[in-house]
């Protein structure tokens, strides 16, 4: 049984090769742009933990 996104891509790829890029370029513009708000808040803590692990590190280098 074939699924909608093999039947979507079957569609994709009978496009011409200009179009392919057109609507590769949208979807990764979406995908850019419509985070979710729990992953986006996951990685802004992770870079905060990271960036306090460095300020340690580096303090415990100048000591």
């Amino acid at each position: 049984m074939e699924t909608t996104v093999d039947k979507a891509y079957k569609e994709v790829m009978s496009l011409p090769d200009d179009l392919k890029a057109v609507l590769a370029e949208r979807i990764i513009e979406y995908l850019e742009t419509n985070i979710d708000p729990s992953l986006e808040q996951l990685h802004l803590e992770t870079v905060k933990r990271r960036r306090n692990e460095m300020r340690t590190k580096k303090r415990n280098e100048i000591r």
